[in-house]
């Protein structure tokens, strides 16, 4: 395991490390594999989120310090993909490539099945539940065929408290990373599911991938915000192919 290169796995909104759970062992053969849990969430879910993508960047950047984490492969969905980008403006020396997947670079998301802004302004503790439901739904294409999927989202979501929830669409709303975009010199990978409700394309990935200078696109067709869960196989093949190139045309980042 000391020899294999890390990769640090940030997951989004009301979600958890559990939500990689398709991913962590194939990834595992290859890479020192560290799913991060976002403070608010899953097991940190008594903890109260912060308010900022940058209070979650820094918990992030904290805890990888805690575990002796120099250098590592970024993969970021969703929220966790603008935790990511602020990861990477925060200390590009220390991440050797990035995945950016099901996200883009302004927090407002605009297409999304509500703006946030009015999810922050109708949000209580009477709404929560029904919040959380809708949210959840619209990140599935097949709401029937992925109903397993769904139910064990809403149980992950249901982990994290009201204030961490509103906390989570304050952080978004108010952060935006367009200008970070032109200064990412690390190789980067954009990834987005054809039906992504929640991300659209020409304001979101479409951005990333027009922005980031040594960025690479790979779309999914008939998938929405959640390609890895709505198909495991070949989202896997996507990463594990990607950090392979990665690897080979840079043989010293595998150290």
């Amino acid at each position: 395991m000391e020899n294999k290169p890390t990769l640090v796995l940030i997951h989004g909104f009301l979600s958890g490390p559990e939500y990689w759970h398709k991913q962590i062992n194939t990834l595992s053969e290859r890479y020192n594999v560290q799913a991060i849990c976002l403070k608010g969430f899953s097991t940190r879910g008594p903890e109260v989120a912060p308010d900022s993508i940058e209070g979650f960047a820094n918990d992030v950047i904290r805890l990888l310090e805690g575990q002796g984490i120099d250098s590592f492969y970024l993969l970021g969905h969703s929220m966790g993909g603008m935790i990511a980008q602020q990861i990477a403006h925060c200390i590009p020396q220390r991440v050797k490539g990035l995945i950016l997947y099901g996200t883009g670079p302004h927090g407002s998301l605009p297409g999304r099945f509500e703006p946030i802004d009015y999810s922050i302004k109708k949000a209580s503790i009477e709404t929560f539940p029904s919040s959380v439901y809708l949210a959840v739904n619209s990140w599935f294409l097949d709401s029937k065929k992925s109903q397993n999927d769904i139910q064990e989202s809403l149980l992950l979501a249901s982990q994290a408290s009201f204030d961490s929830y509103k906390n989570g669409l304050l952080a978004m709303s108010t952060w935006d990373g367009e200008d970070y975009l032109a200064t990412f010199e690390m190789p980067t990978l954009i990834i987005w599911g054809d039906n992504d409700r929640s991300y659209q394309w020409e304001s979101q990935p479409f951005k990333l991938w027009k922005n980031i200078p040594h960025s690479s696109l790979s779309v999914v067709n008939d998938c929405a915000h959640n390609v890895h869960l709505e198909k495991p196989h070949m989202f896997n093949l996507i990463v594990e192919n990607y950090l392979e190139h990665l690897s080979l045309a840079n043989p010293e980042a595998t150290s």
